[in-house]
């Protein structure tokens, strides 16, 4: 006897591909197909590993293969009434290709939903994108989406300015509002002094915060912020409930980065770890702030 699965719409995913390791589309793609969602990855990179490793090898994919593949996908994806998730682009001209596929299944269908994690940087390594790729996000990605990801380095770039703590967060995602999202998820917000991590979901005229411990490894893996975006996209399509979807995600990639710091793995281990995506150990507590 098989479980019935909801029918959920399929999540095209346009970001990053590494052949080694959980980030991009690597991070996302088994997190939500485990739950029951049918992924259409494009990829904006061919890579070993990521490049935070010194050996990594590849290529960033060239602007127009990446743009051909989404023109090849557009008349399925609108039929099938699809949500857009995006990660890591690497270039402006990526960025322009895909502000270029926004636009056009906008113009076919406005209740597509789009949820964009503005890949530009974290704090120690700073910006590790081209600077005019912030721009594209700025000026044509953001106005076309309906949920922005950012962590606090980028939510600080976008707006240029430096951000430290949950109420500065708040504002700040509130001025992305302005330009077109609904929703800002804000991920890595640690007030001065503290011994948590906060998550934030922000709309026009509420928020919440998620907050977890921070925990001190010597390896910390990278993707969870690709994974947090994509799992909280699943949340929303499948509960709705802004609040209670933050919660979801957030127990469920808490329980990945405990178990990933516990075996001492600079990589998330997604699938020896895979029930904890549908059946989380965690529940922390969803505060409104």
């Amino acid at each position: 006897m098989h479980d019935e699965r909801p029918n959920f719409p399929p999540i095209l995913a346009i970001q990053s591909h590494v052949a080694c390791g959980h980030v991009g589309n690597s991070a996302t793609t088994f997190p939500l197909q485990r739950l029951g969602f049918d992924v259409w990855p494009v990829h904006t990179t061919q890579l070993s590993r990521h490049k935070g490793y010194p050996d990594w090898a590849g290529d960033n994919l060239e602007a127009d293969h990446v743009g051909r593949v989404l023109h090849g996908l557009q008349a399925p994806f609108i039929e099938q009434n699809g949500a857009v998730l995006t990660g890591y682009l690497g270039s402006a001209s990526v960025g322009r290709e895909v502000a270029k596929f926004l636009r056009s299944i906008r113009a076919s269908d406005a209740n597509i939903s789009v949820h964009c994690d503005p890949v530009i940087g974290d704090t120690k390594p700073g910006v590790y994108v081209e600077a005019e790729l912030v721009d594209v996000y700025r000026e044509e990605i953001i106005p076309l989406t309906d949920c922005l990801s950012p962590n606090l380095f980028e939510l600080s770039v976008l707006v240029n300015e430096k951000l430290a703590g949950k109420t500065a967060a708040v504002q700040a995602a509130r001025e992305l509002i302005k330009q077109g999202p609904t929703k800002v998820l804000v991920t890595s917000v640690i007030e001065p002094g503290s011994d948590q991590i906060a998550t934030l979901l922000v709309t026009k005229n509420e928020a919440w915060a998620v907050e977890t411990w921070l925990l001190e490894a010597e390896k910390i893996p990278n993707g969870l912020g690709d994974l947090t975006s994509a799992l909280f996209l699943a949340a929303l399509i499948e509960y709705g409930d802004p609040d209670q979807t933050l919660g979801k995600a957030v127990d469920q990639v808490y329980c990945q980065l405990e178990a990933a710091v516990e075996a001492g793995s600079g990589e998330m281990q997604l699938v020896k770890n895979q029930d904890l995506i549908p059946y989380p150990h965690w529940s922390f507590e969803i505060l409104s702030i």
